[in-house]
């Protein structure tokens, strides 16, 4: 799998395990550094999963082919605020409603690489686009 975060940064991962490393030493840079981040992941089936890293909650959203459509995580809507997180560069805010714990989004990201197919722990809330 082909991960993309930041400004033109990139690796792959050839197993969960690797991965797993990967978005470990990711997560801890993100927090240490004070600026989280999204980081996209992309399955050989062509769907993609962005996931937010570097805070104790975060934002999670499924692409099926060429970015449509889309779904984005939920848990509370009615939950006020935004959160934060830096996408391809720049900051992205999302609605605190769409945080999830990271623990489940970790869990999000092994069921993608497993079968490329929409993560089935969390709630989704398909985008308008």
């Amino acid at each position: 799998m082909k991960m993309n975060w930041g400004i033109d940064e990139t690796s792959t991962a050839s197993s969960i395990g690797e991965l797993d490393e990967l978005i470990d030493r990711l997560d801890v840079r993100a927090s240490s550094s004070g600026v989280p981040i999204m980081v996209e992941i992309l399955h050989k089936n062509g769907r993609l999963l962005a996931v937010g890293l570097g805070r104790e909650e975060s934002v999670v959203s499924f692409f099926e082919r060429e970015m449509r459509p889309s779904y984005t995580s939920t848990v509370d809507p009615e939950r006020d605020g935004t959160i934060t997180f830096e996408y391809a560069g720049e900051p992205s805010e999302f609605w605190l409603g769409m945080a999830i714990p990271i623990a489940a989004a970790r869990e999000a990201i092994r069921q993608f690489a497993r079968d490329g197919d929409r993560p089935t722990n969390i709630l989704w809330d398909k985008d308008w686009t």
